[in-house]
Parts: C-alpha cells; structure tokens; sequence
C-alpha cells in the first residue's frame, strides 16, 4: 500500500508543478539556413497601416489592422540605422477595443496620444476612441458626442439637424488635416455618390477645446473631380470654382461602388493630393492638387502611380497607407489589396521607401511581401494539421491553404510540410516540402485545402484525409508504412468514397464509438456536422457514401450561423475523456465534452475557448510538442497565417500498476539495476521522477534507457507518444 501511495504522490506532485495558460508561443522556424522571423504572427491578408510607439523608446513601432476578420497585429521597430526589421508583439493586442472595417490611429487632440477612428458597431458609422496614458499604462474610451440633445457614440454633422458622418463599411476614408488649419478634418465618399465629400472640423474655427470634433460639411465634391459611371476612370473640372462637368457639386449621383483614400502632399506645394484606390481597378490613381491648402483642385491624373518607379499593380482594390516604415523621420507608401473576397494574398503588401525627402518623397520599391515574407502564409484560409511524419517522436506539421490568385485571375492552391528539427522539449520547424504532395499542378479546380492527421484503419501508422472546398470532396492518402516507420502513402484516392456532404470540408479524425478505428467528422457549410461510422476492420477503413447523422453532438442551435462556411472540428482526448474543438466563421472556438454516437447533445464547455480571437475561419489542432503533458493549440485563418499558444489541458495519462495489462509500452526488467528496456514504440521521449517528484532523467530514447546512475529506490518513468503519455512505477536495485 505504501507503495502505491508514494506512486501516486509523485504523479500528483509532477502535474501540479506545472502552471499553464493561453499565452502565445514563438516557435522558431526555418527555411533553408534562414530564420523565418515572425512565423506565428497569423498571415496578413488586407492589412491598414498606423504609426505608434508600443514600448516608449521613441521609435515608432506599427499598429497593423487586418479588415480580413478586424483584427489587431502589433509590431514593434528592431531595426538600427534605418534597416526595416519588425517583431511581432501580441503583448499589446489587449489594450485595443473592437475595432471594426478599417481603423487609423490619429492624435486628434495633440495630447501625444494616438487616438482611434474606426468603423462603428452602427453600420456605416465612425467611431472615435480617445487615447489617454495612466502611469505609462495606454488605454482606450469610446467617446460620446452630443449636440443640440443629438446623443451617440459616432461621429455627426449638423444638416438641418444632426446625422451620422457617412462611411461605407468596404471604403477607407482619410481622417486628417485636410486644409492646414490644425485639426482633423475628413474625406469620405457618400452612399452612391461618385464625389468625394469633405467634413471640416471647426475646432479650430471656433476656438474649441481640443478634445472637439465638430464638423460641418464643407463640399460633396472635394477636388473637383469625380469617377466615371461606366469605368474605373476619373473625370476632372475645368476650373478650381467648378465640380465636374459644371453639375452642381452638391447633387448626389448614383455611381460609387468602393474605394480608398490617402491623402499627401507628393509634390511638395503645400497642398494635399490624392491616392485613389477603387473596387474595379488594379492600380493606384494619383490625382495633383493644383489648387491650394484651402480650395482643392485635382486637375492632373497618373493612373499608374508611382510612375517614377515599378507602378503598384494587384488583384485588386488597392489601398495606399504614408506611414515612417525605416525611423528615418519620412513618411513611406505601402500599397495593398483591400478586397476581402478575390483580392491578390502573394507577394501583395509592397513598401516603398521614401528616398526623398520629408516634403518631396521619392518612393523607390523595395520589397512586395513586407511583413509577410517572415511569416508562414499560405494566402488565405490556412489549415495545419500535426502528424509525426518522420516517426522520430516529433510532431511535424502540414498546412494546407487557398492560395493565390494573380492579375489575371488564375488561383493556385498548395500545402506545406514543416518537419520538426528541434528537440522533444524544445521544438523549431524547418519547411521540408512547399508544394506537399503536389497539389499545386493539380488538373482540378480545388481550393482550401484542409488536411487532417490520424489513424484511419487502426493498424498503428499515420494516414492522411485532405478537404476541400468547391465540391468538398476527400482526398485519401493510406499510410503504408505500418508502425514505428516514417510515412509512406500509397497513392491517393479522389474522391474519397464519394461523400454526400456540402462545400468547404474538414475532416478530423477520432475513434467515437470506441472500437479501435478511426471514425469521420466532417464539417462544412451548411450547418451540419457530419459523423461517419468506420464499417471496415483493422487495415481496412471503410464508410457508408451517407453520413451517419448530419447533426453529430446537436451543436447548433435553432437559427444558428455561427459556422457559416467554416465548420472545422478537431478530436483529442485529454485526461477528462474524448472532446471536440471546433472553429467557427466568426473566430470564436467552441469546446464540447460528452463526444458520443448515441445521438445525445454533446457538453458545452466554453464557447469563446481561451477568449482568443485570431481572425475569420479558425481551424484549430492541438499536440503536445514540447513533451511538457499539455496540449499546444495550432491556429490557422483565413489571413493565410498560423498562430501557436499554450493551454491548460493535459493530456489523457494512462497510469499502470505492477499487474496492469492496458498498456501499450512494456517495461522490463523491471526491477533493474543498469538498463531498462521498453517494447511497443521503438523510439520515444521519456522522463523519469524520483519519488519527490523532482525530474532526474529525461531524454529521447530508443527501446533502452540507462539507469545505472540513479540510486536505488521507486521512481516514476513517463512515456509521451500519440498526444498521450503512460506512466510506469521503475524500481530500481542495487
């Protein structure tokens, strides 16, 4: 009994030391001999771009907001002499509210402060959050305004009684100083308008406190220009007094469809011209003031611009952003898409440079990837999946994406294979294969590639189920390799028995019913779970063509659409039993427990799980991969990126006794003196405690571990493979 008694403390003392969160983990990773810098950072797909200083060391730092699923990605300036160098820095993503369509950061009131201008919670609105400092510590409050008994928490004008400042929830505005008298003004297109209108602050005006922002509206045709009805052309005025074609400028006119707003002063005159972006076009349009700070008049156009370098040229939308990306005091040009649907997501965030000067840029293009090239993208719509691919002990990682599309409109789709080249506590990932398995070249029209790791016919090898989204049909690759080998896969077959399931499939892999082979949840977009029963037998997976119950776990509720186009479920086990992970089109990840065949509703455990939000079409998976007994949650989005964090779920523990016959390892002899020898896996990570519970020996193994320097006594010996670990009571004798 006693025994027993000082086994179990030591298992109670080994997990109890351990204190684990949802923090974000950096994980290193390699291509070739280089560093990937900022691997994990979770992809930009339609990034808006703002200068801030995060840590207060005068730098300025960049507040990155991704309109592809809102989302807020802080990186703080490493660089010295100018260099471009950035570091991803989620530590600061909470001090940010709900940000919404697109989002600058503005010091309106010149407290030194950024403040936020962003798409309000009421559509086509605009919200101010102020900023303010409490002890070094920056947050954020909604503001108010109330003119006249007129009370709401967006930005108004007075026309004949007060109303929103209109902004179009696909549009980018420009909120700045746009007549040089001190305050904020705004640029905005109205609701099928096909003029520019500008807002005038009269903060300024009126002798306002500065926390003021009262606007009028000055003119629909800021500029004296106009697009064109039937193109994605320009028509300019003849003269600075004069809209276009002589109309009268304050007559609305049915045309716009989308675009985007910078204002600068390129030439240096002292007046601001005009970066246009538009839903139908792949450049840039600069459009010069010759007018005046005061009266605007856009009477040149460039349609390719910058046309004194390699003009900007995407699929499709465009957006430019003036920020200082180098520390060098001038303010550079990056120009990306801003489409969310069909938009370019390779090679798609370009940096020019300004080597001019503060007042007459000259925009030189150094790279098209900025930020993007350090990170793992797949273009859009990642999806990772673990397997030990090398069975090495290791968990690797495959993910799968939509992709790219090109100018032309041609979409190609791949997955990546990233072997794990570190060590079983410390793991680092090195790409092993950008096109794995060859679906690049593939002859079908297929997108979102969705793959799923597991053991499909229960004979002890890993084997391979790919989604995907236009048919949503399966690819099958079988593991023919067997036990204790690296992966071998015959060839594919697609498709895949033939499901009857919708667009857009994610399969996941589990034993359910409990007989030892593995069983199909597929999610897709419907709002139905698919759950096929495994009919085969050992070595020979087999399913019926129909699902078995399209409402597998009754996860949703009446009425619901909270995984429109992204039902993606991942299976584990952990110390409580068999559970369901799932990822949903808004970003928020459910969890469920009581993961059964009978048709009974499963156990919600969290349906905002670890309260993280990476982006849009979340696809979880989960492993332990640094041998620590808990689970690393792997994210993809649909931004094309990955982001990794820690969790607080152990994994399931097989304790053993001296007379257990459940486990998969065999320990002998056992007592022992010098060597110990185990059977079941022939490699495997493993750490031995001592009867406080203090770690004496950890290590990669292979079938033996030397024990000849260990006194005698009782001493626990933890195995970790297959995302579970078996513990076993080693005695040894001297």
């Amino acid at each position: 009994m006693k025994i027993y008694l000082a086994f179990f403390i030591a298992i109670f003392i080994l997990h109890s030391g351990f204190s684990q969160d949802f923090s974000p983990l950096e994980i290193p990773f390699f291509k070739g001999n280089s560093s990937i810098r900022n691997p994990v950072a979770g992809g930009l797909k339609n990034p808006q771009f703002s200068n801030i200083d995060f840590n207060n060391d005068g730098k300025k730092d960049l507040f990155i907001f991704d309109r592809e699923g809102d989302v807020i990605i802080p990186f703080l300036y490493t660089g010295l002499n100018h260099s471009v160098e950035y570091r991803y820095a989620p530590e600061y993503e909470h001090i940010f509210p709900v940000l919404r369509n697109f989002t600058f950061l503005v010091d309106f009131n010149n407290d030194g402060i950024e403040d936020i201008f962003t798409g309000g919670a009421v559509p086509t609105t605009i919200e101010v959050h102020r900023g303010k400092k409490t002890q070094g510590a920056l947050s954020y409050e909604l503001m108010e305004f109330n003119f006249s008994g007129s009370v709401g928490d967006f930005l108004q004008v007075f026309l004949g009684n007060y109303t929103q400042i209109y902004c179009s929830s696909i549009d980018i505005p420009a909120i700045t100083d746009v007549d040089y008298d001190g305050d904020v003004d705004i640029l905005t297109f109205e609701a099928g308008s096909d003029k520019i209108s500008f807002y005038e602050n009269l903060a300024k005006d009126e002798n306002l406190t500065s926390d003021t922002l009262k606007f009028i509206l000055n003119t629909k045709c800021w500029g004296g220009f106009k697009e064109d009805e039937f193109s994605s052309d320009v028509n300019l005025s003849n003269s600075i007094n004069d809209c276009y074609n002589f109309k009268e400028p304050n007559k609305d006119e049915t045309r716009h469809s989308g675009s985007t707003i910078l204002i600068i002063d390129a030439d240096g005159d002292g007046d601001k011209d005009l970066l246009l972006g538009d839903l139908t076009n792949e450049n840039i349009k600069f459009l010069k003031n010759g007018g005046n700070p005061q009266k605007a008049w856009l009477n040149e156009v460039d349609h390719t611009f910058p046309s004194t370098d390699v003009a900007a040229k995407m699929q499709v939308f465009l957006a430019a952003f003036s920020v200082d990306v180098n520390n060098d005091g001038k303010n550079d040009l990056i120009i990306c898409p801003n489409d969310r649907n069909d938009s370019e997501r390779t090679n798609h965030i370009w940096l020019y440079l300004n080597e001019g000067s503060s007042t007459i840029p000259d925009y030189k293009l150094k790279t098209k990837s900025f930020l993007v090239n350090d990170m793992i993208s797949l273009g859009a719509s990642s999806h990772p999946t673990f397997i030990d691919y090398n069975d090495d002990g290791l968990m690797d990682i495959i993910i799968g994406g939509n992709g790219s599309i090109s100018v032309d409109g041609t979409k190609k789709t791949w997955m990546e294979l990233y072997i794990n080249s570190g060590t079983a506590t410390h793991p680092e990932y090195i790409l092993e294969n950008g096109d794995f398995l060859g679906f690049y070249n593939f002859a079908q029209p297929i997108i979102r590639l969705a793959p799923s790791a597991g053991d499909i016919d229960g004979d002890g090898d890993t084997d391979l189920l790919v989604g995907e989204f236009l048919k949503g049909q399966i690819f099958y690759y079988k593991n023919k390799a067997g036990k204790g080998n690296p992966v071998e896969f015959e060839t594919r077959i697609f498709p895949y028995k033939n499901f009857f399931i919708g667009n857009a499939s994610k399969p996941t892999i589990g034993d359910v019913n409990g007989d030892g082979l593995g069983d199909l949840i597929i999610g897709e977009t419907n709002n139905e779970l698919n759950y096929f029963e495994n009919v085969g037998s050992i070595g020979n997976a087999d399913f019926n063509t129909s699902p078995t119950t399209t409402d597998f776990g009754k996860i949703f509720p009446a009425g619901s659409n909270y995984y429109l186009e992204n039902g993606a479920p991942f299976i584990f086990e952990d110390k409580e039993g068999l559970k369901m992970l799932f990822g949903t089109q808004g970003g928020e990840m459910y969890l469920f427990s009581d993961i059964n065949d009978d048709n009974r509703t499963f156990a919600t455990e969290s349906e905002k799980f670890g309260n993280i939000k990476t982006g849009i079409r979340t696809i979880p998976t989960m492993a332990d991969i640094d041998k620590d007994g808990y689970y690393e949650l792997l994210i993809g989005n649909e931004r094309g990126g990955i982001n990794f964090f820690n969790t607080p779920l152990k994994l399931k523990t097989v304790s053993t006794s001296e007379n257990s016959n459940q486990n998969q390892i065999e320990v002998f002899p056992n007592p022992t003196s010098n060597t110990c020898y185990f059977y079941g896996q022939k490699s495997l990570y493993a750490n031995i405690f001592d009867i406080n519970g203090k770690k004496v020996k950890s290590g990669y193994f292979t079938e033996e571990i030397e024990v000849g320097d260990l006194i005698s006594g009782i001493y626990v010996l933890q195995f970790y493979f297959e995302n579970k670990s078996e513990v076993h009571k080693l005695v040894i004798t001297k």
